[in-house]
C-alpha cells in the first residue's frame, strides 16, 4: 500500500460516511450486548446497564484542562469519564511510520488512563491499513504498582498487537484478540455494588473486527476503481449546440 493509498484508506475508513458506518458497527455490537443486559431479571443489573451508553467521539476533559476526542467511547451517565475508549490508527507504507503509529497510540492510551487517574478502565487500540494488510488490536488497563515502597498508577498493556487479520488480508482465529469488558469498568465506588462479583461483561470479538475492516478495504477498492470512470459534465448550452448542428 502506497502512502497515497494509505491516506485514502484512512480518509474513507475514518472520515467518510462508510468509515463512520464501519466504526459504528463496533458501537452497534456493544450496544446490542448492553440491551440484553438491560432486559435482565435482576433489576439492579438491568438498571445499571440502562445507565451505560455510547458517547461517540465526545471530548474527554481532564482535571488539568486538557482533553482528547476518542474515536468511540462508552460511559455510565453517573460517571465523569468513559469506562471504555476506542481509538483507530491507520499505518503508512513503511516500518518507521507503522512504529510511530504504535507509539502514538500507546501515548494516547497512557494519557487517557493516567490523566483520568485510572477512571478510564479500558483503552482499545485498533491498528489498520498496514502495508502487508495485517491488522492488530492492543488493550491498556490501569494498574497499581509498588516501587521503592511507593504506589504508582500505570497504564498496563494487557493485549499487545494481537492479529485479527493476517498479512494476506485473511481473518485470524485468535481468542487472544477478543476483548472482555466487565460491567464494573463503567462504574466506581458504590455504583458498581449492583454488578460486582457477578462476572457480567460485554465483548469485542476479533471476527467482527475483521468483518468491519474487510468491508472498509472493499470500499477503498471501489472508490479507487471509480476514479477511472470520471464523466465530463455537460452543460445545457453544449446540448443546444449539438441540436442546432442537426
Amino acid at each position: 500500500m502506497t502512502v497515497e493509498e494509505s491516506e485514502e484508506f484512512e480518509r474513507v475508513f475514518k472520515d467518510e460516511g462508510y468509515g463512520d458506518k464501519s466504526r459504528d458497527s463496533i458501537v452497534h455490537e456493544l450496544s446490542g450486548q448492553l440491551e440484553l443486559l438491560r432486559q435482565s431479571e435482576n433489576k439492579l443489573v438491568a438498571d445499571f446497564a440502562r445507565g451505560i451508553g455510547s458517547r461517540g467521539s465526545a471530548g474527554v476533559v481532564f482535571a488539568d484542562g486538557s482533553f482528547s476526542n476518542p474515536d468511540a467511547s462508552f460511559a455510565h451517565v453517573k460517571v465523569r469519564f468513559p469506562g471504555l475508549v476506542i481509538e483507530l490508527a491507520c499505518f503508512q507504507e513503511n516500518a518507521d511510520s507503522s512504529s510511530q503509529a504504535k507509539k502514538n497510540m500507546a501515548k494516547k492510551a497512557h494519557g487517557y488512563i493516567l490523566n483520568s487517574k485510572g477512571d478510564i478502565h479500558i483503552v482499545v487500540g485498533l491498528y489498520l491499513g498496514d502495508a502487508d494488510k495485517a491488522a492488530t488490536i492492543s488493550v491498556w488497563r490501569p494498574q497499581l504498582v509498588t516501587r521503592d515502597g511507593q504506589v504508582f498508577l500505570v497504564a498496563e498493556q494487557s493485549i499487545t498487537d494481537q492479529k485479527f487479520c493476517d498479512e494476506n488480508g485473511e481473518p485470524v482465529t485468535n481468542p487472544k484478540a477478543d476483548v472482555r469488558i466487565p460491567l464494573e469498568a463503567f462504574g466506581c465506588g458504590d455504583l458498581i455494588d449492583a454488578v460486582k462479583g457477578l462476572n457480567l461483561s460485554i465483548s469485542i470479538f476479533s471476527a467482527s473486527l475483521f468483518e468491519y475492516l474487510d468491508n472498509a478495504r472493499k470500499r477503498v477498492s471501489f472508490v479507487k476503481s471509480r476514479k477511472a470512470f470520471r464523466v465530463q459534465a455537460r452543460s445545457p448550452s453544449d446540448e443546444k449546440q449539438e441540436g442546432d448542428e442537426e
